[in-house]
């Protein structure tokens, strides 16, 4: 069996919508409360529409990496579980991460590689959901402590919060790195062409203010066009 017959089988988009449908009332709701008690608070009308007018523009941006995530996962992993993943809780880098990882451990080099199966598909899909679930179960049983931790510390000297966080998204990043420029040329490519790239949004964000929250969407675009690039060149 193709393991597309079980990704894009019409239970998997049952089991998808239910979820989706499910958030989108609880989402509902929450406006609805808001919406109302904004008015109870005496606030104008007109401002409240202009602040939802606000909120969706402001939204716009940040969403395109997770669109982008979802075009990149569907010729991998089908249509439902992609939209599920990062129409609810999921980022496009930690789904990526996660069903490569699920994919290795099922014997396979990587996401998307040769011999991706059935086996894999599902070991994908479970290594990205109990990654999502753990997370939270995480976040709710340590994350006070953790921020007390934090506050102390921060107190005492804030600088090296900054220091160890930015070292542990360092060494996240540069594992990932280290198996992509030792891929293939084209991907070394991609990885220098895309660094050199958001170096560069960087160092223009302290002029840019817009290019400070974006500079990684634009990043992602450019990785990709990169992609079709060095693919047709090379």
């Amino acid at each position: 069996m193709n393991y597309f017959d079980i990704a894009n089988s019409q239970l998997a988009y049952i089991m998808a919508s239910v979820i989706i449908i499910a958030v989108i009332i609880q989402t509902v709701i929450f406006i609805k409360k808001g919406w109302n008690r904004a008015l109870e608070l005496g606030i104008d009308r007109d401002i409240i529409i202009k602040s939802v007018k606000n909120s969706i523009s402001l939204s716009i941006l940040p969403s395109i990496p997770i669109v982008l995530g979802i075009i990149i996962l569907v010729p991998l992993l089908g249509i439902p579980v992609p939209w599920l993943r990062l129409s609810v809780i999921g980022s496009p880098m930690f789904e990526m991460l996660a069903a490569d990882f699920g994919a290795k451990a099922a014997g396979v080099s990587g996401l998307g590689g040769e011999g991706f199966n059935s086996a894999a598909f599902i070991n994908s899909v479970w290594v990205m959901s109990i990654g999502g679930v753990s997370a939270l179960l995480f976040s709710l049983i340590f994350i006070k402590p953790i921020s007390t931790s934090y506050e102390k510390a921060k107190k005492q000297d804030g600088r090296w919060m900054i220091v160890f966080g930015n070292a542990s998204l360092a060494g996240i990043l540069a594992t990932t790195l280290a198996e992509r420029l030792s891929t293939s040329l084209i991907s070394a490519l991609v990885v220098a062409s895309s660094f050199i790239f958001v170096m560069i949004c960087t160092r223009l964000s302290t002029k840019i203010k817009f290019l400070k929250d974006y500079s990684l969407t634009f990043g992602m675009i450019f990785g990709m066009g990169m992609a079709v690039l060095f693919n047709n060149l090379i």
